[in-house]
């Protein structure tokens, strides 16, 4: 008799045509294997499972308990590719205890949810409905205070999708600078070097600017041994290896003269660095990776 698969495959949606020849029985153990592998860093489902209210009065969140009693407003930002389902979860889950919340997805996400405001925006080059987003979303940290609880869901592509450049740097030299990068050949690590220090909300200054307010970072890493990433986690970049990426790739003369100017400011002022490990120390930012 025929093994059949344990799970009904759903999310692969040629099954029928993929079984319909060559070897049925390994193409269909495949198709398990694969099947079972997307569930397991299906972040929608990872959410229902870490996130639930107990009792109408007790919010838990992995091994964080929290007494809603005492929690004064909740909060959900943010930005990625697969960000919604983290959000619909959200959404779903603590419905109107969310007091606001905006996330920015890729440009085509039609789906929309109760209380979190879904907004669309380009990617990998940022637009100016990406800007408006990210600064509402910086509106809303802004707002947060000493107990409340600010979700931050972090996807792959928020980089691009959150887009706040800093004082001085406009929209269209972002694009510029994003598209130079893009182009060059540099690592995704030499690229968030430059872009953290060219934004105002990128390389920890969205929990910064969260503080006193606590953060829950629900975060995908979208890289085999990849680490806690995103606007509200440390830098452990500086200016210096910005500046050091930039001339590796014959970009220093190419790029804005707003964005050298920036980056010049910030080699020789200590105070613009973005915060590190030692600063987070103080805030109260917690880490959970969802896949």
């Amino acid at each position: 008799m025929e093994r059949t698969c344990e799970v009904p495959i759903t999310i692969i949606k040629n099954t029928k045509e993929l079984l319909s020849h060559g070897n049925k029985k390994g193409r269909e153990v495949a198709l398990d294997v694969i099947e079972h592998a997307i569930r397991s860093v299906d972040s929608y489902e990872a959410v229902k499972k870490l996130v639930r209210i107990e009792n109408d009065r007790k919010l838990i969140v992995g091994n964080l308990n929290y007494d809603l009693s005492k929690v004064e407003n909740i909060y959900v930002v943010g930005a990625g590719k697969a960000t919604f389902p983290i959000a619909q979860g959200l959404d779903e889950i603590l419905g109107e205890r969310i007091k606001r919340g905006t996330i920015n997805v890729k440009m085509g996400e039609k789906r929309r949810l109760k209380q979190i405001r879904v907004r669309e925006a380009d990617h990998p080059i940022p637009d100016e409905k990406g800007l408006e987003g990210a600064k509402e979303i910086m509106d809303i940290a802004k707002k947060a205070k000493e107990g409340d609880l600010v979700f931050c869901a972090i996807t792959g592509g928020a980089s691009a999708l959150m887009p706040l450049p800093a004082e001085g740097i406009n929209l269209e030299d972002k694009k510029k600078i994003t598209n130079l990068l893009l182009k060059c050949g540099a690592t995704i690590d030499e690229i968030n070097a430059v872009r953290n220090h060219i934004s105002a909300i990128k390389g920890g200054k969205l929990a910064i600017c969260i503080h006193p307010a606590e953060v829950i970072n629900l975060i995908v890493i979208d890289e085999v041994a990849g680490l806690p990433w995103g606007p509200t986690v440390p830098d452990t970049t500086t200016f210096e290896d910005a500046v050091r990426a930039l001339k590796k790739y014959d970009l220093w003369e190419k790029i804005p003269v707003s964005v050298r100017k920036h980056l010049e400011r910030g080699l020789a002022d200590p105070s613009l660095e973005t915060p590190k490990p030692k600063e987070f120390k103080a805030l109260k930012v917690q880490n959970i990776m969802l896949a």
